[in-house]
């Protein structure tokens, strides 16, 4: 289970438990230069962010027998680079950030050789304004911290037909930090034969804490529970 960029493990805390109470194994590993200080950021690169990801599900297949990639915003990105390049029983890619606006990726290209700091005036994409007070990350980050994300979407954008795996893609209308043309790109390159889809209408980016959790954490359990094994015989959520 797979945080998104400035956040941490946090955010995913209410969907792990709930799978978690449900029989499933669950491991949400913080990605490298987050929940410490914004500019460790910068000292990070997309290849360590895959090879966090891929440590965690190597770690979590020495005791479990089927695997889920579960991922949020940058989260989704890394669960799709799993699901292309191992097998696994499904991917569930929430608010998958493949591709930015024309003037989010000019600006982080333009202003990254200036330090630019970037803060979030508004806090985290949350429209639910309990779960945004509760949320815990990066209110600022060095723009060009975010160059290794775009690295990353890149990536991952070449990745997508190798995708075969059982997949579930959700996002909502309202998101201001990854467009929801996102989720149709997405689809409209995997070759997975089983696709579900959710668009959600009151939330905004961080789907996990915003008002649509609940609808969203019973199609995710609901889609693991039917790409896999019962938990006793080793079903597990990541």
């Amino acid at each position: 289970m797979l945080h998104g960029f400035t956040s941490s493990p946090q955010e995913m805390a209410g969907l792990a438990a709930l799978l978690a109470a449900k029989g499933f194994t669950v491991r949400a590993p913080r990605l490298p230069g987050h929940a410490t200080h914004p500019r460790d950021l910068l000292h990070v690169s997309h290849h360590d962010w895959l090879v966090a990801a891929e440590q965690g599900l190597q770690d979590i297949r020495r005791i479990t027998r089927q695997q889920v990639a579960i991922g949020l915003s940058l989260g989704a990105t890394l669960a799709l680079h799993l699901a292309a390049n191992f097998d696994l029983a499904g991917v569930v890619a929430l608010a998958p950030a493949l591709k930015l606006s024309w003037w989010a990726t000019a600006t982080v290209h333009l202003l990254s050789p200036f330090n630019y700091i970037r803060r979030k005036a508004a806090g985290p994409d949350v429209k639910d304004r309990a779960g945004k007070a509760l949320l815990r990350s990066y209110q600022s980050y060095p723009i060009a911290a975010a160059k290794p994300a775009l690295r990353l979407m890149r990536l991952v954008r070449a990745e997508l037909a190798r995708i075969t795996a059982p997949l579930l893609a959700v996002h909502a209308v309202e998101d201001h930090t990854i467009p929801v043309s996102n989720l149709e790109y997405l689809l409209q390159r995997v070759q997975s034969t089983q696709v579900d889809k959710l668009i959600v209408t009151n939330s905004y980016h961080v789907l996990t804490v915003d008002h649509d959790r609940e609808e969203i954490f019973a199609r995710v359990l609901a889609f693991i529970s039917s790409v896999t094994v019962p938990a006793a015989e080793g079903a597990t959520a990541r």
